[in-house]
């Protein structure tokens, strides 16, 4: 684990618990319900944690979400959670090393997207309030849970 400031760890139960955050159906809400929140919300569960304490502010939408970021002097959505991960321990790591219950994001249709690693590929949540699966090779950026 990382120099973060509260630290995280999985909880004993956590492949149950994880197995059981994939069946939620969720329907897609920015700032209640978006990909940062799906995969803050799925490692707050496997860690005990509140994972993105601070909130991304409040939004509606990309535009909102984005002069959030600009205010508070992120340059991305991907600085903020690289901010979020710091603060809990979280260690940026290679894609090819994500394992199951890692945070990590890809490129979905130009935008930064965030989700889980599970066995092979990675989940997130889309927009069509669907769970679409990401092959590990489109990864961009990932992120040690525990």
């Amino acid at each position: 684990m990382g120099k973060g400031l509260a630290l995280a760890g999985r909880v004993d139960n956590w492949t149950k618990i994880f197995n059981e955050e994939l069946e939620k159906p969720r329907k897609f809400s920015w700032g209640s319900c978006d990909c940062c929140q799906f995969a803050f919300s799925v490692v707050g569960a496997i860690t005990g944690v509140k994972v993105g304490a601070e909130p991304l502010g409040h939004y509606s939408g990309p535009i909102s979400a984005y002069k959030w970021l600009k205010k508070h002097n992120y340059t991305s959505i991907k600085d903020w959670v690289d901010n979020v991960c710091a603060k809990s321990g979280f260690d940026a790591i290679h894609p090819n090393l994500a394992k199951r219950g890692d945070l990590v994001m890809t490129l979905h249709k130009g935008d930064q997207t965030f989700g889980v690693m599970a066995d092979h590929d990675a989940v997130f949540l889309s927009a069509d309030d669907n769970y679409i699966n990401i092959p590990r090779r489109d990864l961009a950026a990932a992120w040690s849970v525990g």
